[in-house]
């Protein structure tokens, strides 16, 4: 009887024990954690940099609505904040907007790309659209029509061409396009000549990465919400899908000059 007791005093002081390394161990694993985050959140210069929250506008393309004031927040960065950040914009669905201040374009900042998952697809639908005119009868068409003007013309804006956007709903051809992009060389992507040899982004890029000093970027996030899409019904009836979505959008303007 009383080896029974002793046997169960021992197995109850090793089950405690047990559970004190346990513990132990779970602390000190969360205790690690929050060094390794610290260690990687003083490491990054860009945590350092001045951030100044301002108010910008949008009418939302309607200029019977009263204006809004979206909250807005910007910052200087290096390329080693703008390049992961490229890489992310499709598998996150965020919009990237590259501005060079020193070409303008009435005044302001010249916009010289975007990165847009949506605004792509559109592209890539609109080019296959032969009968796209701006004296169609289909909404779709007009709409169509609206995008290759502005993102299909080679001749009249150079810098946002797509090319037909051939890298749309494959991961790895939006990573050759961007990694195109970012070096400044030229290639093929599904069949489709994509040439960045003569992007400033690239040229601004490479003098960053030598010069560091010589060049600087101004990073700003804008987030903001929108109602979705209308849908024609058979009968002619607009559907408005209400569900509120949240878009943010990342603009990056390069501010120095990237001749060497």
């Amino acid at each position: 009887m009383d080896e029974n007791a002793t046997h169960a005093l021992m197995l109850t002081f090793g089950l405690f024990v047990l559970i004190i390394a346990l513990s132990i161990s779970m602390y000190m694993f969360g205790q690690v954690t929050n060094i390794a985050e610290k260690l990687i959140y003083y490491s990054d210069s860009t945590n350092y940099y001045d951030s100044i929250k301002f108010d910008s506008y949008s009418y939302n393309n309607d200029p019977n609505r009263q204006k809004e004031i979206i909250p807005s927040v910007e910052r200087y960065v290096n390329t080693e904040t703008i390049i992961p950040t490229l890489y992310r914009y499709d598998k996150e669905n965020f919009c990237v907007k590259i501005y060079d201040a020193t070409v303008e374009n009435e005044g302001s900042p010249k916009l010289i790309q975007i990165f847009d998952r949506n605004i792509e697809n559109n592209v890539n639908r609109a080019v296959s659209d032969s009968k796209a005119t701006a004296s169609s009868k289909d909404k779709s068409s007009i709409t169509n029509y609206a995008y290759k003007q502005i993102f299909d013309n080679k001749e009249k804006k150079p810098e946002i061409f797509m090319f037909g956007a051939p890298w749309t709903g494959s991961p790895e051809d939006i990573k050759s396009r961007l990694d195109l992009y970012i070096s400044g060389t030229a290639g093929y992507i599904e069949g489709v000549y994509v040439d960045y040899t003569n992007n400033n982004f690239s040229k601004a890029v490479n003098v960053s990465r030598t010069n560091p000093n010589n060049i600087r970027f101004k990073e700003r996030f804008i987030s903001y919400s929108y109602t979705g899409d209308t849908f024609v019904t058979d009968d002619g009836d607009e559907l408005v899908n209400v569900d509120a979505k949240d878009k943010l959008v990342i603009i990056y303007t390069i501010l120095g000059k990237y001749s060497e």
